[in-house]
Formats: structure tokens, C-alpha cells, sequence
């Protein structure tokens, strides 16, 4: 089978959850099939839309460059004309036998239809909650979650982005961008400004409000009608599932699959001994991942026997573009240490020294993949009580649960596991199986000759 996978980044340019799931996935089919990856870059150097053809790992993959510099409406940031007519000529240059789409963020939702121009099956993984949330997690400026998609709610978080295609501050935007050097250097703090005035006036009843408004809905409609372009879609948590069966999906043409892992890439690890508690962190370093809130918890921690090690890099974020500052600030506790950021083979040997691995996420995470990997350890998961990853970790069995965002009762969940040394034996016990890679991949062909077969045409 020719099949052509599709994401919003891949390694070795950016390594987040989903691309490496992609990533093993894609090893593994490509022991059977032939894989091809399409994914976004951004490179300054290159010009716009130019698709570089290369290969990773032994995987063919076509990268297409995009950085937002001709994008000239906030439409555009998510249908660009543009990538997909690269897209159509990648699609007649493979002709895949199915298109499995992981994440079209920066890419363009119109891609779908070049897949069914040429009547090829598209299956779509849902990793985030990117199809209701333009910022994919759901989490509003003031870190709180939303419940969902409105007009008026998605506008409060839009409106940053929205502001650049507005014809006032577009105008003024430009006029600053043509001033030389010396001159911009003068009117920034006045730039500010006019900003923040423009936010609040445009936040009212005025034409660009209204503008923004209809920019929104717009937004809304549009990817309810790419669900038909759709063949399939996939959830690895039943929580994600349940979630867009009720923002539209009809709950027959979306099913549950969990996340496969290699896990053979564990078949030497061996655990550090220590005579302490040793917790720990590993991801990246951002306001969504709730990392602050393990920090204050633990500052409260006094046993001289326990430490935390942060694992991970500082990742700017939409709301929030100092939070490597705020979280440094925050640090009080000498036994809690920055370890800086790791290479993702480095996995098995960081777990090596991790007794708890602790997941504080402040949005509803999916399906973790530092869980599977912490269980594939057989280490025991602290971590909020929401979304999928309260659904992995079942409270008591293989780890334990704490309020969301609430230092103060994750502190009283790691004082628990520090007063009771036992009970991470006992969390031990409890860590279920996760599905191998090998299996996963087998479900998954599985789903995609299904797919196949209901497209043939009927004789």
C-alpha cells in the first residue's frame, strides 16, 4: 500500500508528542508499505510555498516551506490556495492508495479536498482539539479553559491574530514596517500603544469588531463543512471522541484507537536505586503543560530525601511569551533542578533516574506520550484530573490524581506518596500493558484497507 502521511511538523525540525508518534508510526508501516510524509517548515531563507524533498530516518518526506509572510487575510492562516496546489502536485507525484492526516495546522483544511478530487480515501487523527480551537487546547489568555467553540468566546483569543488584517491597524502596521530603522525605534512604545487602544476599541460594536465577528463565525462553518471530506476519523482517548461527537461528528465515522509505542526501545532499561523520592518532569517547558503549578507545589515539599528534575525546553507560548522567566521566579525549593532539554533517545536513560513522573498539564491533554513511556518504565503517574489523561491514569491503580491547576492539592498528593513509600510499589503494580507499536500499525492497516474497500467502486 502507497500511503501518504500529513502533519504540521516532523522531526528532526520540531519534536513535539504527535510528531513522534508519527515518527514510529511511520517506521513501522514502512516496513510493509510505502510511507511518504508531507509537513510544514518555516525557514526565512527559503521562498514561500518552495517544497523541499528529502528523506529522515530512511522516510521520504516533502517539506513545504510557510512562515505566514504572504498571508494577506486571517482565512488565509488556515486555506491557503497556495500550499494546497503543492499538495495536489505531491498527491499525483505518489498517488497514495490512502491519505492519513495528523494535524493541519499552518497547512491549509482545503488540502482535504485535493484528496477527494482524486477520490482518495482521507483518514484524520484528532491529537488536539485544533478542528473547534484555532489554538488546538481549548485554554483561554487567562490560562482557564474553554468549553468549548463561540462566536463571542473564540473572538477574546482571535483577536491578536485578527488584528494584523484589519484595514485600520493594518494600515498603521504597514506605515511602522516601512519606517527605517531609527524611526521604528521611536515610534515602538507609541506602537504599543495604538495596539492595546485598537484591542479595546475593536473588542466593542465598531466595523472591525463586527469584521472580526464574521471572521470568526466564518472559521466555525468552515470546518463543519470539511467534516464530509473525511472518511474516518481516529481518537486515541474516548475522552476526545465524546468530545467532538458532541461538537458535530457523527459518532459513526469517529472510533477510539489508542497510541502505539516501540516498545522494544525499553527492552534494556533498568532502574537507577535510590534511597530517596526522586520526581520528575519531561516535555516541554509551557504555560499549557502546567509546569508552574508542579513547581509551586513542590517548593512546599520539605523531606530532604526527595528532589524534582525538569526535564525540557522553554517554549514561547501564545499568552504567555516570558513563562521561562515567571517559572524560574518561581523556584524556592533548592532540591528542585532544571535539567535543561534532552534528545527523545535520551528517554529510557532520563526514566533510569525517576521514581514518579508527574504530568501537571492545565489543558485536557489527549493522550500523553510521556505516560506511555513513564508506564513502559513501569513508573506510576501523578497528574491532573482531567481529559485523557485521567482516563490513562486511573486514580489509586497505576497513580494518582490531583485538582487541575491546584498546587496545593498536588502537594498534598506528593506528600502522600513521600509519607507512604510504599505505595509507589503498590502504583507499580497496577501500570497496564501499553500496545505495541507493531500492533497498533497492524489495527491501523486494518482501518485503512476498510476504508479502501468502501470507496472501490461498486460493479
Amino acid at each position: 500500500m502507497r500511503i501518504a502521511q500529513v502533519i504540521h511538523a516532523f522531526p528532526p525540525d520540531n519534536i513535539g508528542g504527535s510528531e513522534l508518534y508519527l515518527f514510529n508510526l511511520c517506521r513501522e508501516l514502512i516496513t510493509r508499505h510505502e510511507v511518504h510524509v508531507f509537513y510544514r517548515i518555516a525557514r526565512p531563507d527559503l521562498p514561500e510555498y518552495l517544497v523541499v524533498r528529502d528523506s529522515y530516518e530512511g522516510l521520504p518526506v516533502s517539506k513545504l516551506n510557510r512562515t505566514f509572510r504572504e498571508v494577506r487575510s486571517f482565512e488565509q492562516t488556515y486555506r491557503d490556495g497556495m500550499i494546497d496546489c503543492e499538495f495536489g502536485r505531491f498527491l499525483d507525484e505518489i498517488r497514495p492508495d490512502i491519505v492519513h492526516v495528523h494535524h493541519l495546522t499552518c497547512l491549509s483544511t482545503t488540502m482535504l479536498m485535493e484528496a477527494k478530487r482524486r477520490d482518495i480515501p482521507v483518514l484524520y487523527t484528532h491529537h488536539d482539539f485544533w478542528w473547534m480551537c484555532h489554538l488546538g487546547q481549548l485554554l483561554r489568555p487567562g490560562s482557564e479553559r474553554c468549553e468549548g467553540p463561540s462566536r463571542d468566546g473564540c473572538l477574546t483569543c482571535l483577536l491578536p491574530q485578527l488584528l494584523p488584517y484589519s484595514a485600520t491597524y493594518g494600515a498603521m502596521a504597514r506605515g511602522y514596517h516601512a519606517a527605517g530603522p531609527l524611526l521604528q525605534r521611536v515610534l515602538s512604545p507609541i506602537k504599543g500603544l495604538a495596539k492595546q487602544a485598537f484591542r479595546r476599541l475593536s473588542s466593542n460594536d465598531g466595523s472591525d469588531g463586527d469584521a472580526f465577528s464574521v471572521e470568526v463565525e466564518k472559521r466555525l462553518h468552515h470546518f463543519r463543512e470539511m467534516l464530509g471530506l473525511v472518511d474516518l476519523f481516529i481518537s486515541p482517548s474516548e475522552w476526545l471522541r465524546d468530545r467532538f461527537v458532541q461538537w458535530g461528528i457523527p459518532p459513526t465515522r469517529l472510533i477510539r484507537l489508542r497510541n502505539g509505542y516501540p516498545i522494544e526501545r525499553f527492552a534494556d532499561y533498568r532502574r537507577t536505586p535510590s534511597s530517596g523520592l526522586r520526581f520528575g518532569y519531561i516535555g516541554n517547558l509551557l504555560l499549557s503543560k502546567g509546569v508552574h503549578v508542579l513547581v509551586e507545589a513542590f517548593n512546599g515539599v520539605e523531606a530532604n530525601d526527595v528532589e524534582l528534575k525538569i526535564y525540557g525546553d522553554f517554549v514561547p507560548y501564545h499568552f504567555f511569551p516570558s513563562y521561562d522567566e515567571h517559572v524560574k521566579g518561581l523556584i524556592t525549593n533548592s532540591r528542585i533542578r532544571l535539567m535543561g532539554g534532552y534528545r527523545h533517545q535520551e528517554i529510557a536513560r532520563i526514566l533510569e533516574g525517576i521514581d514518579v513522573l508527574v504530568v501537571p498539564s492545565i489543558w485536557c491533554e489527549n493522550s500523553p506520550l510521556t505516560i506511555q513511556e513513564a508506564f513502559l518504565a513501569g513508573i506510576p503517574v501523578v497528574t491532573s484530573d482531567i481529559g485523557g489523561m485521567a482516563e490513562l491514569v486511573q486514580d489509586g491503580v497505576n497513580g494518582l490524581l490531583f485538582k487541575v491547576g491546584d498546587p496545593q492539592d498536588l502537594q498534598r498528593v506528593l506528600r502522600r506518596l513521600i509519607a507512604h513509600r510504599g505505595l509507589v510499589e503498590h502504583l507499580r503494580e497496577g501500570i497496564p500493558v501499553v500496545t505495541p507499536m507493531g500492533r497498533h500499525a497492524a489495527e491501523l492497516e486494518a482501518l485503512y484497507e476498510s476504508v479502501r474497500c468502501a470507496k472501490a467502486p461498486r460493479r
